[in-house]
């Protein structure tokens, strides 16, 4: 997997290994910056965030999350296990101040996030951050595969192999809404950044985009030769 940062300065990698890279993207020769073995198995999702944007998380198939300090060498803030498999994919939302993930245990988890104060004197970076498990939610219906949040960071949406696609408010971890769907698996949600559609991959090799106010098909397209990514 692999994200740009908010900035446009730097895009991380995490690989099948475990292993997180970063490349610096300022003089466009991709030069790499950092280099860590994170996890210990494959890393399937990455997202940055935290209340000033300093904070990135990774989370993969050993069942773990790591959130890393992009302004203190990428140390490690803090760890969470609290998923019974793998983590598919993990969102910041509300300004950096929730933390949405997502897994093959059936399970969306909200926290949220307390930056402390005068984080300058504090012993080592996990002593800045505390990481509240605010809302556990099960899902019936297999794996949840991806999750999305809103431009606002109200909502969030959510996707998986319980055919439909559910809307969750980020700040009390609630399902709002759900939205049945024509296939039986969606791997990949993106909202546009107007909040009016959410696109779509499935399992079926078909691109869908939805109304994401009333979840309604308003096209589909194939054309990929394998399982889109």
């Amino acid at each position: 997997c692999v994200k740009v940062s908010p900035d446009g300065r730097r895009v991380v990698s995490g690989d099948r290994m475990g292993n997180l890279r970063v490349h610096s993207l300022v003089n466009g020769d991709l030069q790499m910056e950092t280099f860590l073995e994170a996890h210990d198995a494959e890393i399937l999702a990455l997202d940055f965030g935290g209340e000033h944007g300093n904070l990135l998380a990774s989370a993969a198939r050993d069942r773990l999350i790591h959130i890393f300090d992009v302004n203190g060498n990428y140390d490690t803030v803090c760890t969470l296990d609290e998923h019974a498999a793998a983590v598919t994919s993990v969102r910041f939302a509300a300004k950096g101040t929730r933390l949405l993930s997502c897994g093959g245990d059936k399970r969306m988890i909200f926290r949220t996030l307390v930056h402390k104060p005068n984080n300058a004197s504090a012993a080592s970076p996990s002593d800045a951050l505390c990481v509240d498990t605010s809302r556990t939610q099960s899902v019936p219906h297999g794996t949840v595969y991806d999750v999305c949040v809103d431009r606002a960071g109200r909502l969030a949406l959510s996707a998986g192999q319980d055919n439909g696609l559910v809307v969750w408010e980020v700040a009390t971890g609630t399902k709002k809404r759900r939205y049945s769907t024509e296939n039986d698996c969606t791997l990949r949600v993106r909202l546009d950044p107007t909040g009016m559609f959410a696109a779509t991959t499935s399992s079926d090799k078909g691109i869908r985009l939805h109304d994401f106010h009333n979840g309604e098909l308003v096209s589909v397209a194939y054309g990929h030769s394998g399982m889109p990514p």
